[in-house]
C-alpha cells in the first residue's frame, strides 16, 4: 500500500515526530536494525536569524526534520557512526571504513 510506505508526522507531547510506516519499521527490525526514534533537536522558532529559520522550513527535502542527523553526534556508545543523506552517492564499498581499528 503506497500510503503505508510514506513517512508520517505526528504531534507527541507538543513536539513533531517523524516516523516511518509500520511496514518499514517491521522490515528494518527483521533485517536486524535497532530503531531509535528521536524528535527534532532544535525548536525552529527559537532560531534568531530570519534567513536561517526560513531556509530550514522552505529549502531542502525535509524541512526541520533535516536536523535529525544532528543526533548522530550523541551516539557516544558507538565507536563510529556514519550518517548518510538520501542524496549521498557511494562511489566505492564502505567495508574498509566500517572495519577500521579503534
Amino acid at each position: 500500500d503506497k500510503k503505508q510506505a510514506q513517512d508520517t508526522t505526528q504531534k507527541q507531547g507538543g513536539e513533531k515526530r517523524t516516523q516511518a510506516s509500520p511496514a518499514t519499521m517491521r522490515l528494518l527490525r527483521a533485517l536486524g536494525y535497532r530503531i531509535v526514534q528521536k524528535t527534532v533537536p532544535i525548536d525552529i522558532a527559537s532560531i534568531r536569524h530570519d534567513y536561517m529559520r526560513e531556509s530550514i522550513t522552505k529549502d531542502g527535502c525535509c524541512g526541520e526534520t533535516e536536523l535529525l542527523k544532528l543526533h548522530a553526534w550523541n551516539l557516544t556508545e558507538y565507536h563510529r557512526a556514519v550518517v548518510l543523506d538520501l542524496d549521498t552517492i557511494l562511489l566505492r564499498n564502505m567495508d574498509e571504513l566500517l572495519a577500521m581499528d579503534k
